[in-house]
């Protein structure tokens, strides 16, 4: 039975004797057909050649740059790269270009040439606008611009909300665009040959390696703040009129650079204020220059409080240089209103209705006194005039 079995102690003998043949024509065939070589060429080690050089960011603000004072505006900046590579050094030289290896090797170091302008293009740009002047303040947070090669503008413009004080002085102001990106320092290739035994006649299994350096820098940014007219109180001076009505004279200065033409004042009021004279003409005012607008209100004597202070809105009509028709920002009056004081002439009076009271009821009194004398007096007459005829 066992010369008869296909198993002899575990083994399949057909299957083995199969698989001996197998092995036995790959044998063969590999001594007559050549094979691209399983050995790997050109490390990433080997490093050709060191390029220097880099991106170069500048920025500028799109449009004239000027913006005005008391307002939110937004601004946009431009990004430009002229980075160039300002020179190479080779780290292995190829002499020997007779080999498979050396061929290899060249046509790893063309590679490494071909690519070059990778180091100039900045990577993952991130860019923050910075100010340090309390007068202008940015309002928006970092913004993204993606990559940029050299010699290229980016297509879209970033863009800053930013406010400017009201007490911000006309002239430029340097702002900080605080950047970000990484860009290529180096590429080393790798890969393994395709070859007759003699020629390199092509490459597999390319592979590289990539060193990058993050770089952080700052780009001076100049905004201007325009030139424009703008006015405020010096001063404030209240007289009390007569039934509770108030003089206000009011100081404004042109603390700009630009002269207001025809300019007028204009107040608002407002409980427990009224007026029927809520504009003043002071005319032009140049700058540094101060103008006087004096206005009559009257003050509810039921809602009124003595002492307290008051607002009164007020706001200047102006002609700019060009001829433009402008309003100025809201100017607040604050005014404490003082009781009004009684007139020496209402004291007077009022001493000489007394008088007149008193001397009225002094001689009321008076008069009484005497009628009642009379006519005790007459009384006194009848009698006696009756006991006269009684004797009689």
């Amino acid at each position: 039975m066992l010369k008869n079995s296909r198993f002899v102690n575990g083994f399949n003998f057909p299957v083995l004797k199969y698989s001996i043949y197998s092995i036995i024509f790959l044998i063969l065939v590999s001594a007559f057909v050549p094979m691209a070589t399983a050995q790997h060429y050109g490390n990433l080690n080997d490093n050709y050649y060191s390029f220097y050089g880099g991106p170069d960011l500048s920025a500028h603000v799109l449009g004239s740059g000027e913006v005005p004072r008391g307002t939110t505006t937004s601004i946009q900046i431009s990004l430009s790269n002229n980075g160039v590579i300002e020179g190479f050094k080779p780290e292995s030289e190829i002499k020997d270009v007779n080999s498979v290896n050396r061929q290899l090797d060249l046509q790893l170091q063309k590679l490494e040439v071909e690519n070059v302008n990778m180091i100039t293009t900045a990577i993952g740009i991130n860019a923050e606008l910075v100010s340090d002047n309390p007068n202008i303040k940015v309002k928006t947070g970092p913004q993204e611009a993606g990559s940029l090669p050299a010699g290229a503008t980016s297509p879209l413009p970033l863009k800053y909300t930013v406010e400017i004080g009201s007490d911000a002085e006309s002239g430029e102001y340097n702002l900080s665009l605080k950047v970000k990106y990484k860009h290529l320092e180096n590429v080393i290739y790798s890969a393994d040959p395709i070859d007759d035994g003699s020629s390199l006649l092509g490459i597999r299994n390319l592979d590289a390696a990539y060193w990058y350096s993050d770089v952080e820098t700052e780009i001076p940014v100049t905004v201007k703040v325009q030139k424009d007219t703008k006015f405020e109180i010096v001063e404030i001076k209240t007289e009390p009129l007569s039934n509770n009505n108030q003089l206000i004279d009011v100081v404004y200065k042109n603390a700009g650079e630009i002269p207001a033409k025809d300019a007028t004042v204009r107040i608002s009021t407002a409980t427990p204020f009224s007026t029927t004279d809520d504009q003043s003409f002071i005319g032009t005012v140049m700058p540094g220059d101060s103008k006087t607008a004096t206005f009559k209100v009257s003050a509810d004597k039921s809602s009124v409080i003595y002492g307290k202070t008051y607002s009164i809105n007020s706001e200047i009509l102006y002609e700019d240089e060009y001829g433009n028709q402008k309003i100025s920002d809201t100017l607040k009056i604050v005014v404490t209103l003082e009781e009004p004081e009684t007139s020496p002439f209402v004291y007077a009076a009022i001493v000489i209705v007394i008088l007149l009271v008193v001397i009225g009821v002094f001689y009321y009194i008076k008069k009484r006194n005497d009628n009642n004398k009379n006519n005790k007096n007459n009384k006194n007459n009848k009698n006696d005039s009756k006991s006269d005829n009684n004797n009689d």
